[in-house]
């Protein structure tokens, strides 16, 4: 399965608003039956005079037929405790 072409647009833009971004290896699934791609990252933010480095996950969904994007990020060290929230989350998206 290849991720949506959406996935790329958000990946730019998350480049665009920091100094420096890491990806892990994509990963491909399911979640609530809806076809997956997923990748974690890591990023060194700046704004200003301040510098921090933040968690995340990009997800990238196809749910009935609509690509969905849903980015997650936390202070690092901050996103492990909810991730199982996240997965939830990511379980019970459904089209409207």
């Amino acid at each position: 399965m290849a991720p949506p072409r959406s996935c790329r647009t958000p990946k730019k833009s998350i480049g665009t608003d920091t100094a420096q971004v890491s990806y892990g290896d994509p990963h491909h699934g399911t979640f609530g039956g809806n076809d997956s791609t997923y990748v974690s990252f890591e990023a060194t933010v700046t704004s200003g005079n301040q510098t921090g480095i933040v968690d995340g996950e990009l997800v990238c969904m196809v749910v009935q037929s609509n690509e969905t994007i849903v980015i997650v990020a936390a202070p690092q060290g901050h996103l492990d405790p909810v991730i199982d929230d996240i997965s939830a989350m990511l379980k019970s998206l459904r089209a409207g």
